[in-house]
């Protein structure tokens, strides 16, 4: 049956057979007692029995042969199967019964003690398997989606050239859900049909390894039953036609073990029977008398030995002593040797506050989830560590080998940059603030400089700014690390935030436009005369009226460039904010990584220069001896400018002289921005008014703290 046909190799299940790639054939399957072999497309199968045309299905390792009708039977719900295929076999195959392995049982696959559809899970993947957990029908049965598949189907994918392929749909016996099964459907393709319809069947039979089958397989000249080997005339009688190697092949997998030649054999049907097999490394057919014959007189063996990479030759002898020609086999894919391989570490010698390791190995059969490291469960090829110390890295190549290198790591400044800020928590007025996550924020903890005058100076810029604090930022890429915030200590002079115009006089299209993605004060700060220290025209009031501004010595000097990147703003915004119900400090955060934004408009802003958020001022206060800070933190920030609450304004370092734009727009109106007044209070202006801008930006993850204590005498200093 077998040598009829070709044995296909590296079949895809995810493309129907036969097709342009994926000819007609056998595919040979591994199953726990043997070797299946699985028709495939169209191929020389066809076979009489009983009067009716079958095709064979597959073959089973004891020898015996699966065939499937050829024909589709009349309809039954799925409930009525057994009944209707138990009518079937006795009107049509119970005469000839002696041919037939009675006793083998057919799969009724339904789902394991998890609850899993298995089937479902291998034909969504178009993963087939050979075989079945829960095996329910006896002496006849029905195909399974596993056969379709094998035999060419594609779940959803119409096709009529393979040899399952019906004009009538019929039902399998791998459940899909409670309630449905696959079937091959009335589109030509494997599909799915509830139990409850009455759909036609295709009964599957095995022919016992005792039947005799001759012909050549052909629609012309089909297989068919001449009777049983031990009815056969047993008279003594020369046996002289050899055997045949029909199939000698190895699992294709890497391995780091030798490998078992797997070997499927026939003798001539009035032969004396298969008595062993041998591996040579030579195609000189060995005598039968030769030492090293593995006895057996199975017709599908796996060899006792095994063997490693090389060039192989199988042979199998019958009883009568005939040596049949060898048959080549050839291993390629044992790999005993582990592989080897270096750590790299990126920065390598430079002080930085984290370092990427690396596995970099010249072997090229790496699984890719062989990786993993001795400080996390990592799978990647790479990690980030945070602290100095030999680090371990192991990999796997495809065969299974394991090896290890490793790497030391140095020069990690855990107490550089952010983390020296953070250090300093509960102490100099630096404080913790949790938050819950927003729209556009997960929830995370941030640290904040409170109080009248907290030891937060820095130097940079050749300039004072001070340290808002230190905050879990993203990048613009959704990379979030800790980066420090800073604003500087006195305004670079009174802006409009924006002052476009398309109206005149009262209008409010002459108001500006609260988009602070491409307002006039942004434009300043990142693009313009700011950014790139020079003199220019600065927004100053109604209908795009500028004034010239100078930068040429107080704008970004290129030292300071480098300490800084990018950075994603967040631009949502309220318009109700008077109350202690939507006006808190805490509210504010919200609504400012949150999504209500005025119609069109964007909800974040990825540059490096931005301003200060309404939120940043409300934290930033320390409270007083009258109102303490968590009554500061539960008042709506507008009402800071009442004298009950001067302790909450006044022991808040981030009030500034003048009143000061913050970043925030207010969502429900066009031109409107929010402001920190001098007077203590938060409310909003139109953004074509002129109040002081103080850029605020977050330095690079990188920059470190060199030096300096905090205060105004003696700041901060920044080093890289």
């Amino acid at each position: 049956v077998l040598s009829k046909n070709t044995i296909l190799q590296n079949v895809s299940y995810s493309a129907i057979s036969p097709s342009d790639n994926q000819p007609s054939g056998v595919v040979a399957v591994n199953v726990s007692d043997g070797v299946k072999y699985y028709f495939r497309g169209n191929p020389n199968n066809y076979l009489t029995f009983a009067g009716l045309d079958f095709r064979i299905l597959s073959t089973n390792p004891d020898g015996s042969i699966n065939i499937v009708l050829n024909d589709v039977i009349s309809g039954s719900t799925y409930a009525n199967i057994k009944s209707t295929l138990n009518s079937w076999y006795d009107s049509n195959i119970s005469l000839e019964e002696k041919y037939v392995k009675t006793t083998q049982t057919y799969c009724e696959d339904t789902y394991d003690a998890s609850g899993n559809f298995l089937a479902k899970i291998r034909v969504d993947n178009n993963n087939p398997s050979g075989e079945c957990a829960n095996n329910s029908f006896t002496k006849v049965g029905i195909v399974t989606a596993d056969d379709l598949m094998y035999a060419g189907a594609v779940k959803d994918t119409a096709n009529t050239s393979f040899y399952l392929s019906s004009s009538s749909s019929y039902y399998t016996s791998s459940y899909n859900t409670p309630s449905s099964v696959y079937a091959y459907t009335s589109s030509n393709a494997l599909g799915s049909q509830n139990i409850t319809g009455v759909v036609g069947l295709k009964p599957v039979i095995t022919l016992s390894s005792d039947t005799l089958v001759e012909g050549l397989g052909t629609e012309e000249q089909p297989f068919y039953v001449s009777g049983l080997y031990s009815e056969e005339n047993n008279n003594e009688y020369s046996d002289t036609i050899v055997p045949e190697i029909v199939v000698a092949s190895v699992d294709e997998r890497w391995s780091k073990e030798n490998k078992n030649i797997e070997i499927v054999a026939k003798d001539n049907s009035d032969g004396s029977g298969i008595a062993g097999y041998m591996i040579r490394t030579s195609n000189t057919a060995p005598s039968a008398s030769d030492s090293g014959w593995e006895a057996s007189s199975a017709l599908e063996y796996t060899t006792v030995n095994s063997y490693d990479n090389g060039t192989y030759y199988a042979f199998v002898k019958d009883n009568a002593g005939n040596v049949s020609q060898g048959k080549e086999v050839v291993i390629d894919k044992v790999d005993k040797v582990a592989p080897s391989c270096t750590i790299r570490i990126n920065p390598n010698g430079n002080p930085s506050p984290n370092k990427v390791l690396s596995i970099i190995s010249d072997d090229t059969n790496i699984d890719l989830n062989g990786y993993s490291w001795d400080h996390t469960e990592s799978i990647e090829d790479a990690v980030s560590v945070t602290a100095n110390g030999v680090y371990t890295g192991y990999i796997t190549d495809l065969a299974g080998n394991q090896g290890s290198c490793s790497g030391l790591v140095t020069n990690i400044t855990t107490q550089g940059g952010a983390a020296t800020i953070i250090s300093k928590a509960g102490a100099d007025g630096l404080v913790e603030e949790e938050h819950p996550a927003t729209s556009q924020l997960e929830a995370v903890t941030d640290y904040r400089y409170t109080g009248a005058n907290p030891n937060n100076y820095v130097s940079f810029n050749n300039e004072l700014w001070r340290i808002i604090g230190v905050f879990p930022t993203d990048d613009g890429t959704g990379n979030i690390e800790n980066r420090i915030k800073i604003i500087r200590n006195e305004s670079i002079g009174n802006y409009s935030w924006d002052n476009k115009a398309s109206g005149t006089g009262s209008s409010t299209s002459s108001f500006g436009s609260n988009d602070w993605s491409d307002s006039a004060l942004q434009i300043v700060l990142n693009e313009g005369a700011y950014y790139n220290r020079t003199t220019g025209n600065c927004p100053s009031g109604r209908n795009g009226a500028t004034t010239a501004c100078d930068f040429s010595t107080t704008g970004l000097t290129e030292e300071a460039k480098s300490m800084i990147s990018d950075s994603k703003w967040y631009l949502g915004g309220t318009s109700s904010y008077t109350s202690s119900s939507n006006g808190l400090s805490s509210h504010f955060y919200s609504y400012e990584r949150g999504a209500i934004v005025y119609s069109g408009r964007p909800t974040s802003f990825i540059g490096e220069i931005g301003l200060l958020y309404p939120s940043d001022y409300g934290y930033a206060t320390g409270g007083g001896s009258t109102t303490s800070r968590e009554e500061c933190l539960a008042t709506a920030l507008y009402s800071w400018s009442s004298s009950s609450y001067s302790d909450c304004k006044n022991n808040d370092w981030l009030l500034y002289s003048s009143n000061q734009w913050t970043i925030t727009p207010r969502s429900g109106y066009s031109y409107d921005v929010f402001r920190v007044s001098s007077t203590g209070n938060v409310y909003n202006r139109y953004a074509y008014s002129t109040h002081a801008a103080r850029p605020v930006l977050y330095l690079d993850s990188m920059v470190q703290i060199t030096g300096g204590t905090g205060t105004s005498s003696d700041p901060y200093t920044l080093g890289i």
